[in-house]
């Protein structure tokens, strides 16, 4: 799902935001974010990729 270049995270939706998977993270106003995305959909992707076996 993930272009080349789009961080990992990407490949999920946002917990906090609900940004779909490969688009970037929005403020709740929904402006883009100046980062890559927010700390709570990095450590979504991060439990879900330590989930997996």
């Amino acid at each position: 799902m993930n272009r080349l270049g789009d961080p990992p995270a990407w490949s999920i939706r946002c917990p906090w935001c609900q940004a779909p998977p490969g688009q970037r993270c929005t403020s709740p106003r929904g402006r883009r974010l100046a980062i890559d995305t927010h700390d709570a959909r990095t450590t979504a992707h991060n439990a879900r990729k330590d989930a997996t076996p």
